[in-house]
């Protein structure tokens, strides 16, 4: 399809990333306790003939407590610095995420005028959920620049585009913190939930400044404030829970408030911000973007058992309480708060 890419992704998929990417009508699932001790909703994700993930709610009849899991398989998970995982389950949660934010992406992405034949960064790109989205709205005239770290993400975004025969995109296996970013005459740079999960902020935002040129954009999504997230009527596992994944992220060198010294370090590298708003909601069990938290919840319990940071008891009434909270149709939940920034480079 003449894909442009760089450097040959190492390692091999596992079983359920070929099933699910290779195979336009296999489905792949992941659990998602709803009520202890009752039925368990599953996520049934399915890949449609141009390599798009479909998901539909299924309901698996056997009486038991959440799901079990299997610790040696998450043991023996690849790139552990990851710390949210670059397992299957980690990839189908991406997409869904990446579902429930597009409509507010790609109203974004318009007000800040990328369009037709526009050249654009992605930092951070993942399995390339928004790069597809970003090659399509740029066009044959357009190119996508995708960067990611994660051999088996980029695994998946290669497999994605050929599928889509899209050839506007080159893809980079590189890591933002120790690469050098491939400089090209970019229109805009895309970073979304990135400054949260790598190491030194000021690093990556100065990198960025040396490829952006003089009138480019940089727009990004990411956290403000994490803490925002909580449920109401409050949930004490819940809670326990978001201090968990602070403590984490923080302990791998990240920080969840991603966005909080990003205006300074904009400043000191030659950008001006054009435009910012914030993006929080209000939400109830029947709206869409409530799966969104929920299967963040269910893919990082095992990794939080993995930390040794939790139990299986733990875990188990974590995934009580948010079935409770989904069955009561006056629970609201309050998802964390993430800044949209729209900045130009002046100099």
């Amino acid at each position: 399809m003449g894909l442009a890419t760089e450097a040959e992704p190492g390692g091999s998929s596992s079983p359920l990333l070929d099933i699910e990417i290779m195979c336009g009508a296999a489905a792949a699932f992941f659990d998602i306790a709803r009520r202890s001790g009752r039925s368990t909703y599953r996520a049934s994700v399915t890949s449609g003939k141009n390599g798009d993930f479909f998901c539909s709610p299924t309901v698996d009849q056997k009486n038991r407590v959440a799901r079990e899991h299997d610790l040696e398989r998450w043991s023996d998970m690849s790139e552990k610095d990851y710390v949210l995982g670059t397992h299957d389950e980690e990839l189908v949660r991406l997409g869904l995420q990446h579902r429930v934010w597009r409509p507010v992406v790609l109203d974004c992405w318009q007000k800040a005028g990328i369009t037709a034949g526009k050249r654009v960064l992605d930092l951070g790109a993942g399995p390339g959920y928004a790069a597809l989205d970003l090659a399509e709205i740029v066009g044959p005239s357009g190119k996508v620049v995708a960067l990611e770290r994660s051999d088996k993400f980029v695994a998946a975004m290669r497999e994605s585009f050929r599928r889509r025969g899209l050839s506007n995109a080159k893809i980079y296996e590189l890591d933002l913190m120790t690469g050098d970013l491939p400089k090209g005459n970019y229109d805009f740079s895309w970073c979304r939930w990135v400054l949260s999960f790598v190491s030194d902020q000021a690093l990556l935002i100065k990198k960025l400044s040396d490829v952006m040129p003089k009138g480019g954009i940089s727009i990004f999504h990411e956290y403000a404030h994490y803490g925002t997230w909580r449920f109401l009527p409050p949930i004490a596992t819940q809670e326990k829970f978001r201090e968990h994944v602070i403590a984490t992220w923080r302990e791998s060198g990240g920080e969840p408030d991603g966005a909080a010294n990003l205006p300074v370090l904009l400043l000191q590298n030659g950008f001006i911000i054009r435009s910012a708003a914030p993006h929080v909601f209000c939400l109830r069990p029947t709206n869409y973007m409530w799966q969104w938290p929920v299967t963040f919840i269910e893919v990082y319990l095992p990794r939080l058992i993995e930390m040794g940071r939790i139990d299986q008891a733990f875990a188990d009434k974590v995934r009580a309480d948010l079935g409770d909270a989904g069955e009561n149709p006056n629970a609201l939940m309050i998802t964390p708060l993430v800044v949209e920034v729209v900045a130009e480079k002046m100099e």
